[in-house]
């Protein structure tokens, strides 16, 4: 895997034997070696240069647990890292939006929180004052829930208030100022739009009810005797004052189109 971008060259060795773990080449000279304290980088997805002096490096342990780590190009160290799920990397790279992670085993009543990481600000900017730098489970800057904190545990253990992604991941403006996804309370037919905008900060998030039930369903065939939610957004398009979602019904594939107010 290899990118340029404003004279700078990555370059991730293909040969898995090549390195304990995975490494980066910067620009065929300094190599920098991506351990973790908490659990094993298995490989490198994405590479992603923001300037000439920093990039994000995407990768993962396994399907639910993904690795950002932000490096230092010109000193060839890790600036950042931590981990999460479902990440999506602005156009311009200086952002990622992702979902809060949580232990996939012996956690009970998990919800979905929302959250985007800023490299334009510092690795204490990007964390609640009260947790530590060393923390790589409670970082990012909170979108939604409306009112979350990005607290340790915050997203474990919330019996009837539990949030569920509804659409394929994030979707960022071109300009990359603002980034789109959907929503639904578990157990809830109401699916909602959210809308944050980055422009400053804190991001200001607004959320906008979807017509499109999400309602749990069983569906026959491939999905015989499994509850699943009904629609699923593939794409949102921004819009002037409104957002358009293309969104396909988990049990027939059709696709449908809506456009949802929202500011």
């Amino acid at each position: 895997m290899t990118v340029s971008k404003d004279g700078v060259k990555l370059f991730v060795p293909a040969c898995s034997k090549c390195a304990a773990v995975p490494t980066v080449i910067i620009n065929e000279r300094k190599a920098v070696t991506l351990a973790d304290s908490l659990a094993d980088l298995g490989q490198i997805d994405e590479l992603h240069i923001i300037d000439a002096t920093k990039a994000f490096v995407i990768g993962r342990s396994s399907n639910d647990m993904s690795h950002i780590i932000l490096l230092d190009l010109v000193n060839g160290a890790v600036i950042d890292h931590f981990l999460c799920s479902r990440p999506t990397v602005s156009p311009d790279a200086r952002r990622v939006a992702y979902v809060k992670f949580f232990t996939p085993h012996f956690v009970s009543d998990v919800s979905d929180e929302y959250l985007v990481y800023d490299s334009t600000l510092t690795p204490a900017q990007d964390r609640p004052t009260s947790v530590p730098l060393t923390d790589k489970w409670n970082v990012g800057i909170p979108l939604y829930p409306l009112g979350s904190q990005n607290l340790p545990g915050d997203n474990e253990n919330v019996p009837g208030l539990s949030h569920f992604m509804t659409s394929d991941g994030f979707f960022w403006s071109s300009d990359s100022l603002k980034v789109a996804f959907t929503d639904t309370p578990l157990w809830n037919d109401l699916n909602m739009a959210v809308l944050a905008d980055l422009s400053s900060l804190p991001p200001r998030v607004s959320a906008a009810a979807i017509g499109a039930s999400t309602s749990i369903v069983e569906c026959d065939g491939e999905f015989r005797g499994r509850e699943i939610h009904a629609y699923s957004v593939r794409d949102i398009e921004f819009l002037p004052n409104k957002l358009h979602l293309s969104f396909s019904h988990q049990c027939q594939g059709k696709m449908n189109a809506t456009d949802v107010e929202i500011q």
